[in-house]
């Protein structure tokens, strides 16, 4: 059963009046604070936190095991917001170590010969290519053929140039695995699309690139 205690108060409010901070003890034997009263004021004040510190000053592990120490509370109390944490983790680094989506790139042109860059390797790391998605096709593929590399000039040594005949339009998709000895990318290394053969006419591409990092 529950139990209340008042306990009593300096006051410097004008008035003088005797004021109690008022606790009610739970039945794990820890206690609620309820507020400050006056008895002469009817409305409870409230308390303010300003100034308050985190310690473990009290805390035993056999008892209230909670923290070991007090920089561990103190490093609980300075973690990072979650959207925070949340826009670091979709950072590159964050994916070191398992297949993942590296990124999307939406408009490619597939009109074009110019090489365009998909992805970048971050530094410091090595990429190896698991798969690209090649969707979203503006118009059906009948001509264009691509390859896709990290080597400049023919970027053909991960996915060798071929037509993709079977997007025939916005709603299909194809998956493309990269060849028996894909290069694998280096810090700071480019993964580009070729288009060796031009559809002949305005045609882009959404294309997302998987892999995984080392």
């Amino acid at each position: 059963m529950s139990s209340l205690q008042a306990i009593p108060l300096r006051n410097d409010l004008s008035g003088g009046n005797e004021m109690y901070l008022l606790l009610q003890q739970q039945t794990d034997g820890s206690y609620l604070i309820l507020g400050v009263v006056d008895p002469a004021v009817p409305t409870p004040y409230a308390i303010s936190l300003t100034g308050l510190t985190l310690s473990t000053l009290g805390v035993t592990d056999a008892v209230d095991k909670r923290f070991v120490t007090d920089a561990e509370l103190a490093a609980l109390a300075a973690m990072l917001p979650l959207a925070t944490v949340e826009a670091q983790l979709a950072l590159v680094g964050a994916k070191t170590g398992c297949d993942s989506l590296l990124a999307t790139n939406a408009g490619v042109d597939l009109n074009s010969g110019t090489a365009q860059t998909l992805y970048t390797v971050p530094t410091g790391k090595s990429c190896v290519i698991s798969k690209v998605v090649v969707r979203n096709v503006s118009v059906s593929l009948t001509t264009a053929s691509v390859s896709f590399g990290f080597t400049t000039a023919a970027w053909a040594d991960v996915i060798a140039d071929a037509v993709h005949h079977e997007l025939t339009g916005a709603t299909l998709a194809t998956i493309l695995l990269p060849m028996v000895g894909a290069k694998v990318g280096t810090t700071g290394g480019t993964f580009k699309i070729k288009a060796n053969t031009l559809q002949g006419a305005p045609c882009t591409a959404t294309i997302d690139v998987f892999g995984v990092l080392f």
